[in-house]
C-alpha cells in the first residue's frame, strides 16, 4: 500500500466512514474510493471495515490495526518529509509551489521571478494547475504551499491561509456583442449566449456552476479549456463571452474586447494555503513570509541569506 492510499484508508476512518464526504475532501471520485477500498480488501484477502446493508459501518480488528499503525505512519511520513526538507533547507533546498495559470500571469509572474533570481540555491518547483487540482495536491502533500481560491474545502484547524489579494469577476466580449450593450449584466443574460469557461480542474469552474445553477441560468452552448488566452481569443470571434477576473483587462488593453460588471458577481479572493505544523523549515518560513510581504506590505523580495 502507498502512502497517499494509507492516506485515504485513515481519511475515511476519521470521517466515520462517509465515503461521500472523504471523497470530497480527498478531490477524489467517490467510486474510486471504494474501488480502492475493494481491491485492497481481496488483493490482500482481509476485511477492513464491518458493512452493514453495503455501507461502511466501523473497523473490523484488522482495519483497527491497520488505522492504529497507518495514522502512526503517516503522521511520521510527513515528520520525515519535513525533516529532509529542514536539513537540506542548510544547502539551498527544495519547496513546491502550486500556481494556477491564471494567478500566475495575473499576479504571481513577477513575485516567482524574484524569489528565483534572488535564490539561486534553492530549487523552487513550480507545479502549474487550476486551484481544485492543487487543493488535493496540498491534502496529498505534493506541494507546500498552493495559491488557491476562496472559499475552499480546506479544513481550516488543518491549513493555515494567508490572503494574497481581493478582486471580482467580469464578463469579457467582443466590442459588437449583443452583450456589450448592457452597463451591467445578470445571471439570466449569458443564457442564449456561448460561453467559454475553465474546466473542472479550475474553482472558477465550480464556483460559475454554483451562480448558474442557483440562478437557473444553465448554459445551452458551453466549451471548457485549461488556456486563458484561447478564452480571449475565442472571444475575438464575436460568437464567446467569457467570465474572468478584472485585471485581465490589464493585459487587452486596445484589443476589441471589452468588459462588463455582473450583477451579485463573485469575489475572486486569492489566498496562499498550507499545512500547519508544529515548526516550519527555513525555507519555508522565508517562502511563506516573503509573499505575504509582497502582496500585503508592498515588499519586495529580499534573498534567503539576508533574513
Amino acid at each position: 500500500m502507498e502512502i497517499s492510499q494509507l492516506r485515504y484508508f485513515v481519511a475515511i476512518v476519521e470521517n466515520d466512514f462517509n465515503l461521500s464526504t472523504t471523497a470530497q475532501k480527498l478531490h477524489i471520485s467517490q467510486p474510486a474510493l471504494s474501488r480502492f477500498v475493494l481491491n485492497f480488501e481481496n488483493v490482500e484477502r482481509v476485511d477492513l471495515f464491518v458493512r452493514q446493508n453495503g455501507r461502511l459501518k466501523s473497523l473490523t480488528p484488522v482495519g483497527e490495526l491497520l488505522y492504529a499503525k497507518g495514522a502512526e505512519l503517516v503522521e511520521q511520513h510527513e515528520n520525515m518529509m519535513s525533516s529532509i526538507r529542514e536539513l537540506s533547507s542548510f544547502y539551498g533546498g527544495t519547496i513546491r509551489i502550486g500556481v494556477p495559470p491564471l494567478i500566475l500571469s495575473l499576479l504571481f509572474s513577477d513575485v516567482m521571478l524574484q524569489l528565483m533570481t534572488k535564490n539561486p540555491n534553492v530549487r523552487f518547483i513550480m507545479v502549474e494547475a487550476g486551484a481544485f487540482e492543487l487543493e488535493k495536491q496540498l491534502l496529498l502533500g505534493q506541494v507546500d504551499i498552493a495559491i488557491l481560491l476562496k472559499p475552499n474545502s480546506l479544513n481550516k484547524s488543518v491549513f493555515n491561509e494567508v490572503h494574497l489579494h481581493h478582486d471580482q469577476l467580469r464578463a469579457y466580449m467582443h466590442q459588437n456583442h449583443p452583450l456589450a450593450e448592457k452597463d451591467k449584466i445578470s445571471w439570466q443574460d449569458f443564457r442564449p449566449h456561448k460561453i467559454i469557461m475553465f474546466d473542472e480542474s479550475f474553482m472558477i469552474h465550480h464556483l460559475l456552476n454554483t451562480k448558474f445553477n442557483m440562478h437557473n441560468s444553465h448554459q445551452r452552448h458551453v466549451i471548457h479549456s485549461k488556456s486563458w488566452d484561447f478564452f480571449i481569443e475565442a472571444v475575438k470571434t464575436n460568437d464567446f463571452v467569457t467570465i474572468l477576473p478584472r485585471p485581465v483587462m490589464d493585459f487587452i488593453r486596445g484589443e476589441v474586447i471589452v468588459e462588463r460588471p455582473i450583477e451579485n458577481t463573485i469575489n475572486w479572493d486569492v489566498v496562499a494555503a498550507f499545512p500547519k505544523k508544529n515548526s516550519y523549515t527555513t525555507l519555508e518560513t522565508y517562502v511563506i513570509d516573503s509573499i505575504n510581504n509582497y502582496f500585503n506590505v508592498g515588499k519586495d523580495i529580499t534573498p534567503i541569506d539576508d533574513k
